[in-house]
């Protein structure tokens, strides 16, 4: 009789010494099955040649001619019989039999078990193949610790490049999911990525699996819907990283989604080498621009991509002490778009700036074309400037969301702003609540009330006058992005009815999209801009992983494509193409660049009716005054001259060629 821990009295039936023998036994062979199978082959194999010598030297000692009555024989005899059961039939004598018996049924256990060992090790390892458990041993590869919706945009970039690497990607989703996402963005298309999928949560230990020590570069992107949770993530995964580096460098990109995300992971970083993408602010800042600048989307785009255009840096050479007016004039194969000095880069610099033999030029040109230093353009010619309009741009947007205050915000920096913001009725008062406390001083809102998915409430959005109207995405997670998106369709087609219905000139229509599936199916319908959400952030995630990676000179490269996009002190801009022409009709490239180097600008591109954006054309690339035609520069937002010619809408009319 014993207690137990209440004081209540328990009887346990009588153990035997058999059954106490047996159950340790028992326990002790299944402690040695938990074992990792290293060593369980290590002890087998241990205990066979134990036994191996204690039956030869008995059978030595007890039978055996006297002239053959060696160690060695009997440990011949012993191994035979252990690893081949049939010969024992051959023995003879007693003691010869009994213990070759007895080796022969130890050999015998020995061989089940460690079949049994090796089967099961073998069925654990497929298992954590498939499962996608097991760690890699990679060296100077890349490393996605998460893999989102921009994930697949990111390798896309990347087998674009060109880029030989081999990317590890560690992610809580199904592993053979990721992988035909993966096959599905590169769309049949060569490169030379190697990936490699495996399964972990990339927000605790298991990022060690990912080989992080011997990475050249870490890309974070949350598994988790824009928002506080994505930002936790994000710093839980740079906060895994770090343990798990032991205090080796190497560069972080990290993804986040609120400048509150960007302040704690920079804080978590505490002196790494990262570069952190807000993603909110890159799609908000995107959709201002396409708001306000037909074709800029796509020029964007065109920028961004990690395709055989690029900026470049090349050496001064010759052109150290010229002006960078004049070193503008004698590159060909390419745009000098900037100075690289001191490790910095400046972008559209004065052009009577002198260039230093020290300085690096900042040329944006195709890699597979070759660069020369010809003569040296004339006097730049003068050009008309235009028009300095203060009228406020006028924008009627569908739905709300969080990020219309930020679009509000950086429209109104250029320009005065009207908006007329269609609204569900029971999300009304948080609308008006929200906006009353952004900082947006230039910036006149109306409100309409009703359905976005309504034809009516659409008719009467759109019904007094407008610049453009912005068919905004609604918040939404990632598991109702399809429904998101298919609500926008709803508001495009209802759009597209009520503006036939009105008198030229109509607005232009941007329309804001969660997936590349929904904007393949509605290309051909009523919309100027069709503005895949999220892409642009990805593709400036690219951008740095690629500059991480290949570990350039020119790390300035990824700040270009920041500073263009935020436009704080250079601004891309699409200008209508007449105040550059020189006899106010048509103008080659070469003209067309001459006339905005005169206004401290540097044109990258064109843009000619019905047709894409054309960056770095021929410099005898001939282009005809239309309504619609453009020059894509890039423009100084503290120039003077930008501030005497202001902006031009988009919807206005070429002067009269008379």
């Amino acid at each position: 009789m014993s207690t137990n821990g209440y004081g209540v009295a328990v009887s346990r039936p009588p153990r035997t010494r058999a059954s106490s023998i047996g159950q340790r036994v028992v326990y002790r062979l299944d402690r040695f099955l938990d074992q990792p199978p290293w060593l369980q082959l290590a002890a087998i194999l241990a205990l066979a040649l134990i036994v191996v010598i204690a039956f030869g030297g008995l059978r030595t000692l007890a039978e055996g001619d006297p002239s053959d009555r060696t160690f060695g024989a009997g440990l011949w005899w012993a191994v035979t019989r252990l690893l081949d059961g049939g010969t024992v039939a051959g023995d003879a004598g007693l003691l010869s039999r009994a213990f070759g018996l007895l080796v022969t049924l130890l050999g015998l256990v020995a061989v089940a078990v460690l079949t049994g060992a090796f089967a099961s090790s073998f069925v654990e390892r497929i298992a954590a193949l498939r499962r996608g458990t097991n760690a890699v041993f990679e060296n100077g590869h890349v490393v996605l610790l998460g893999f989102n919706a921009r994930g697949s945009v990111v390798l896309r970039e990347l087998g674009v490049s060109g880029m030989r690497a081999t990317v590890v990607i560690l992610t809580q989703e199904d592993r053979d999911r990721v992988e035909e996402r993966v096959q599905h963005a590169f769309g049949g298309r060569e490169h030379r990525l190697r990936i490699v999928v495996r399964h972990g949560d990339p927000t605790t230990q298991a990022v060690r699996r990912a080989a992080l020590r011997s990475a050249a570069a870490i890309l974070i992107l949350p598994e988790a819907d824009p928002g506080p949770l994505a930002d936790r993530a994000a710093l839980r995964s740079v906060l895994a990283a770090r343990r798990a580096l032991h205090g080796r460098r190497v560069a972080f990109i990290v993804e986040v989604s609120s400048s509150e995300g960007r302040e704690v992971v920079e804080l978590a970083a505490h002196g790494e080498e990262i570069a952190v993408v807000e993603g909110r602010d890159v799609n908000a800042r995107l959709l201002a621009h396409a708001s306000r600048q037909p074709g800029a989307y796509e020029t964007m785009r065109q920028l961004l991509s990690l395709d055989a255009r690029s900026f470049f840096a090349e050496p001064a050479d010759e052109l150290a002490g010229e002006t960078f007016t004049q070193a503008v004039g004698r590159i060909e194969g390419g745009v000098l778009v900037g100075l690289a000095r001191d490790g910095r880069v400046e972008l559209c610099p004065r052009g009577s700036t002198r260039i230093e033999a020290k300085d690096e030029l900042v040329v944006f040109r195709d890699s597979d074309r070759s660069l020369t230093k010809g003569r040296s353009w004339d006097e730049p010619m003068t050009t008309v400037a235009a028009a300095d309009l203060t009228e406020p741009l006028r924008v009627a947007v569908t739905r709300y969301s969080s990020e219309l205050a930020l679009v509000l915000s950086f429209i109104e920096a250029r320009r005065p702003v009207e908006v007329t913001i269609l609204v569900a009725p029971h999300e009304a008062d948080l609308v008006r609540s929200a906006l009353a406390q952004a900082p947006l001083r230039r910036t006149t809102a109306r409100f309409v009330e009703g359905d976005a998915v309504d034809g009516a409430t659409i008719s009467e959005l759109v019904r007094s006058a407008c610049d453009v109207v912005l068919v905004l995405a609604p918040d939404a997670i990632r598991r109702d992005a399809i429904d998101a998106d298919v609500d926008q369709i709803v508001s495009l087609l209802h759009l597209r009815r009520a503006l036939s219905l009105r008198p030229a000139p109509r607005p232009r229509v941007v329309v804001e999209l969660r997936g590349a599936e929904t904007k393949a199916l509605v290309s051909e319908l009523a919309a100027d801009d069709l503005v895949l959400s999220r892409e642009l952030t990805s593709m400036l995630l690219a951008q740095e992983l690629h500059v991480a990676f290949e570990r350039t000179s020119a790390r300035w490269q990824s700040s270009i494509y920041r500073e263009v996009l935020h436009a704080d002190t250079v601004e891309l801009r699409l200008r209508p193409i007449y105040p550059y022409l020189k006899d106010g009709v048509s103008a080659t490239f070469a003209s067309v660049a001459r006339a905005a180097q005169a206004l401290d600008e540097v044109a990258i591109g064109v843009i000619e009716e019905g047709s894409k954006p054309r960056l770095v054309p021929d410099g005898q690339h001939r282009i005809e005054r239309s309504e619609q035609a453009r020059v894509i520069v890039l423009s100084r937002t503290d120039a003077r001259a930008s501030d005497e010619r202001g902006e031009v809408p988009s919807l206005d009319p070429c002067p009269s060629q008379a």
